[in-house]
């Protein structure tokens, strides 16, 4: 059982969707920086920050994505193959209505 929900899967697609653009514009913001001349260490480090953060919540949604998949296998996992899930139904196991 899994204390993920769909909310929570939402939310992590809408973290996603808000860092995109938050990467967006710091790049825009550090090409301008640099047009001008200006300083562009702070920025950059800012930008390297965002990309970084942004890998962690693509990993997040990951695991709730896969933590919401595992909740609804059957409780007898071997048979999963049975209904399409995961595993092939050639996957040994050994109850009857899995054959």
């Amino acid at each position: 059982m899994t204390h993920y929900t769909a909310a929570d899967l939402a939310m992590a697609d809408r973290h996603i969707q808000e860092g995109e653009v938050h990467i967006l514009e710091q790049e825009k913001r550090l090409t301008a920086l640099e047009v001008q001349g200006l300083p562009t260490e702070e920025a950059g480090s800012l930008l390297r920050l965002l990309n970084e953060t942004q890998v962690e919540h693509r990993n997040h949604r990951e695991a709730i994505a896969r933590a919401l998949d595992e909740a609804e296998l059957p409780n007898d996992r071997l048979c999963a193959g049975k209904r399409g899930s995961l595993m092939p139904p050639t996957n040994g196991c050994f109850r009857e209505d899995c054959r």
